[in-house]
């Protein structure tokens, strides 16, 4: 049976993380009129591109999203300082609820997105072994999977949240408490992965030069994330519950992700969208009185057969234009 969103997100509990997180942003990071505190934000440019050249994306919950001009990026923008938000990541206890959520889910994604990954991984690298690091594993679901696909793999994460390090601990997985920033390994690593945690880093780009510099020679990077540009995103537009500034404050697409890891230097970048939920996830959207995006003709596909949907599905995959991004690329010389 193909799995849908309401298996990975129940509506109950994906509620109430979703009203724990506005609550906790709104303590933490803003005032009384709804701005960011005094002192607490900064003015950047194009997180992957670096220009300084933007117009208005839209503005959410106090906050400021600017979509590049010369990339595409979405970037919030002022943003709250970096040790602000390692600070809230640290000690939020939405993500605390987020991390109970996903262990409660596992068996549904293991079987839509860590198995499928491990998969991709061993047949893209091998199961021979290596070293992995993933970065921000949350309760460390995809390390227990590879550690099960493929056992020669020498496997680590890291994570910044202590519930998310704790449940880690319990199953024996090897996890770095802290930000990729602070973690130094001489020897390096074979594959560095990020899965669906990209779009919350302070400066991403200084993030893909920082694993440029753990990667052993010829080592590469995997990114799962988000697409901006896709379907799902383009549809839901600001009403997005994934779009939530500044836990998320980086949202990119295909243009701006290659970009970025050309200019940190990376080589052989490849792009795909893999993106398997926009269907189910529009059409939930659409039947909770959701407005934005609907047409008759795209309402015959939503809300039509299986085989339609998921013919649909298929098409926007195959063209780059579904909702989540795979991204490789190759540390350069």
């Amino acid at each position: 049976m193909r799995v849908k969103e309401i298996n990975i997100r129940p509506e109950d509990t994906e509620k109430k993380y979703n009203d724990l997180l506005t609550s906790e942003i709104k303590d933490y990071f803003l005032d009384n009129n709804g701005c960011i505190k005094d002192g607490m934000s900064v003015d950047v440019n194009c997180l992957a591109c670096d220009k300084n050249d933007s117009k208005l994306f839209m503005e959410k919950d106090g906050f400021n999203l600017q979509h590049c001009n010369h990339c595409g990026l979405v970037y919030l923008n002022p943003r709250p300082s970096e040790r602000a938000l390692i600070d809230f990541f640290s000690n939020s206890k939405a993500i605390d609820l987020y991390s109970e959520m996903v262990e409660s889910t596992k068996s549904e994604r293991y079987d839509l997105i860590f198995n499928p990954l491990a998969d991709f991984i061993i047949n893209k690298y091998g199961n021979n072994g290596g070293s992995l690091l993933e970065v921000g594993c949350g309760s460390g679901l995809f390390l227990e999977t590879m550690a099960n696909k493929a056992p020669s793999w020498d496997l680590k994460g890291v994570e910044p949240n202590q519930s998310a390090v704790d449940i880690c601990n319990k199953k024996d997985i090897k996890v770095f408490h802290g930000s990729l920033e602070d973690l130094n390994d001489p020897d390096g690593y074979d594959l560095i992965v990020f899965w669906a945690v990209f779009d919350h880093f302070f400066d991403p780009f200084s993030i893909v030069v920082k694993t440029h510099k753990l990667l052993k020679k010829g080592g590469s990077i995997l990114i799962g994330n988000l697409n901006i540009d896709g379907f799902e995103s383009v549809i839901l537009g600001k009403d997005n519950t994934a779009i939530t500034p500044p836990e998320r404050q980086n949202f990119f697409g295909v243009e701006s992700m290659t970009q970025m890891l050309a200019r940190a230097g990376y080589k052989d970048v490849e792009v795909k969208t893999t993106g398997k939920l926009d269907v189910d996830i529009v059409k939930n959207y659409w039947s909770t009185d959701g407005s934005n995006g609907r047409s008759e003709f795209l309402e015959k596909v939503i809300f039509g057969s299986e085989e339609l949907k998921n013919t649909f599905q298929t098409f926007l995959m195959d063209n780059n234009l579904s909702g989540h991004m795979t991204v490789t690329a190759v540390k350069g010389d």
